[in-house]
């Protein structure tokens, strides 16, 4: 493992994981941040990416684990977001929506 890219990330963000000797079947990486286990979306033999959870603590161990090997790939910074609830009025109905950061989330 090289690096993290980016280091600082918010829930649902994407997290870049390059390095080598990785499997270019994503099922064949274990991706763990502080413990828990996250999804890797994509992977090369030189990068993963992976999708990042709600998490608890701000300052989080990633470990990448293909087949026997573990290694630990350094730590990431988690920013929580903050969610507004609020409704849309259009001409047929009010719409519920959730704000992440002032954008409506998709």
């Amino acid at each position: 493992m090289t690096s993290l890219s980016p280091t600082t990330l918010s829930y649902g963000e994407i997290l870049v994981i390059t390095g080598s000797n990785f499997s270019a079947t994503a099922a064949n990486n274990t991706v763990t941040i502080n413990g828990a286990t996250v999804t890797v979306t994509e992977a090369s033999t030189t990068s993963l990416k992976v999708n990042i959870p709600a998490l608890v603590t701000t300052t989080n161990e990633v470990k990448i684990q293909v087949g026997n090997s573990t290694v630990v790939g350094g730590k990431c910074t988690y920013i929580p977001d903050v969610f507004v609830a609020g409704t849309l009025n259009n001409s047929a109905m009010s719409l519920a929506t959730y704000w992440k950061t002032e954008r409506p989330l998709q």
